[in-house]
């Protein structure tokens, strides 16, 4: 990480308002586990960072500054098809709050975060950069996708409102349902968070997109009604979750 903001401190200097930068590279690690006997290894690594604005400038699009989401989705991509979990990180070099650790098959690879404000201040740079370090090795054993029959019938798409505990993490909420949707779900996927009025103080409405789709056939209602029943009571045993109304 050191590297990186070393780099756009350069860069900044040379009038690049909008910088994207990686690089790879072994460092050395303290291995708690004595293994070397040193007590040291040395892990491969690849590290990024983003600043600047999300989108170059243009009259089609709203101007905004690069967040967390933006290279989350790019660390994605870049490990796509696999599927990787977030989980909340403190680092001294990270801001609170807005950092996570990357977690891939229940084994923590590396982390992500926008830079902490005091770093911030000390390199006396106009925004907060956004950046990820993670293991080399996770990258490059990259699975094959697997092949799976299209549908030629249409999906049908619902939309739900819960209401939920403020702390309650989207993650924990997301392995809670693994293994329990019914089958006809093909995809859930969170698009509204909300605070406020309506919703009691200590709980927070999170509305989901469900996506249910069969490979030989057209869904009737009936059934399409008792798929999202039977995902509310899961949601409800799991989680105290009720229907925002």
């Amino acid at each position: 990480m050191g590297g990186l903001i070393s780099n756009l401190v350069t860069n900044l200097r040379r009038k690049q308002s909008r910088v994207r930068l990686f690089e790879t590279g072994r460092i050395f690690q303290r291995d708690t586990r004595g293994v070397p006997v040193d007590g040291f290894h040395q892990p491969w690594k690849l590290a990024g960072l983003n600043y600047g604005g999300a989108l170059p400038e243009g009259w089609d699009s709203a101007a905004r500054s690069v967040d967390f989401y933006d290279l989350k989705g790019d660390l994605e991509a870049l490990l796509a098809p696999a599927r990787l979990r977030y989980e909340k990180l403190v680092h001294p070099a990270l801001h609170p709050g807005r950092a996570a650790s990357v977690v891939l098959d229940g084994v923590e690879i590396g982390y992500i975060g926008e830079l902490h404000p005091e770093w911030v201040q000390k390199y006396e740079l106009p925004q907060a950069p956004v950046v990820f370090e993670v293991e080399c090795a996770a990258v490059t054993a990259g699975s094959v996708p697997v092949y799976v029959e299209v549908s030629k019938f249409p999906p049908v798409i619902r939309d739900l409102a819960i209401v939920v505990d403020q702390n309650l993490a989207l993650q924990t909420l997301v392995d809670g349902l693994r293994g329990k949707l019914p089958p006809l779900v093909k995809d859930l996927q969170l698009f509204d968070v909300y605070v406020g009025k309506g919703v009691p103080e200590t709980k927070k409405s999170l509305a989901f997109r469900i996506v249910m789709q069969d490979t030989q056939r057209t869904l009737q209602d009936v059934e399409v009604e008792l798929a999202v029943q039977e995902l509310v009571s899961c949601l409800k045993e799991a989680f105290a979750a009720q229907l925002r109304v």
